[in-house]
């Protein structure tokens, strides 16, 4: 492949699971599909050499598919984008799909469901996944004014209660900053689900941020500096200075995070666990 990206990453059974965004030779970056690869935890490290299985791809010659996210609650549940670009302009949705080995069990799609409006699709909503077991992150994205936010709403599978959308305002972009969205959903305690977030500047330029939520998604701490920024001697590839994680999963006492770098490689991080608390400001509790 070409391309080998935006990585989920899951430990089950003693075995880690990593969901790849690729794109075979001759390919470009908005035709890709998702494979998964398999390794033991001990050979998470160096360069690292694995054979992946396509389990997701597109049907379409104008379909792609992206940015696979596991949920947090739930093993070998995956959620994914399907982005139709068959126009200038594109649709993107997120869908839902369990896995069994190799094999895709079921595809359906990230609904939403108000009282005014009954049931019914977002146009654009990338970066859509499990907060927990009992809520979902969701990406609003204004097409016109090149500007996301991170809201978080009760679902009941993979419908969203529309009307019960909130948006944090700690996770808000600031001066200089254009969007935000999450990232990866990590369960760190019983009662403790640590978000990714990630935070754009004018410039394009990707930072990682944390937030501890309850199991209630209410906001506990955030980090106050980003936890991965972008480093210059690292790799520059066709998208220079973007990293993008789309998972993590705890081994032991380390946060393993998986994450595209420049829209070509894939990178992993890891990080103490005691170090991750450490780095949070509480705000509730």
């Amino acid at each position: 492949p070409c391309i080998v990206t935006n990585p989920a990453i899951e430990i089950y059974n003693n075995i880690v699971y990593i969901y790849l965004r690729l794109a075979s030779i001759g390919s470009v970056f908005s035709r890709t599909f998702i494979s998964v690869a398999e390794l033991k935890p001990e050979n998470l490290s160096g360069r690292i050499k694995v054979k992946a299985y396509p389990i997701l791809y597109g049907i379409m010659p104008y379909e792609s598919v992206e940015d696979p996210r596991v949920d947090p609650d739930k093993k070998l549940s995956l959620y994914h984008v399907r982005a139709i670009y068959r126009t200038e302009i594109s649709r993107v949705f997120t869908f839902h799909s369990q896995l069994t080995g190799y094999r895709v069990d079921k595809i359906e799609a990230i609904n939403f469901y108000s009282k005014e409006w009954g049931t019914f699709l977002i146009q654009d909503y990338r970066d859509t996944f499990p907060l927990n077991g009992s809520f979902m992150i969701v990406r609003p994205f204004f097409k016109d004014k090149g500007f996301g936010v991170i809201a978080i709403g009760p679902r009941r599978g993979v419908q969203v209660n529309f009307d019960e959308l909130e948006v944090p305002p700690e996770l808000l972009p600031s001066t200089g900053e254009v969007k935000a969205g999450g990232n990866a959903s990590l369960r760190l305690s019983k009662n403790e689900y640590l978000l990714l977030y990630h935070i754009v500047d004018d410039h394009g330029v990707y930072y990682t941020y944390g937030a501890l939520f309850d199991r209630g998604a209410e906001l506990l701490a955030l980090t106050e500096e980003p936890i991965i920024a972008p480093e210059a001697e690292v790799y520059s590839g066709r998208r220079p200075s973007t990293v993008f994680v789309c998972g993590a999963t705890l081994y032991g006492d380390s946060i393993i995070i998986s994450a595209g770098r420049d829209d070509e490689i894939t990178l992993i991080y890891e990080i103490g666990k005691q170090e991750m608390y450490d780095s949070l400001k509480y705000v509730s509790g």
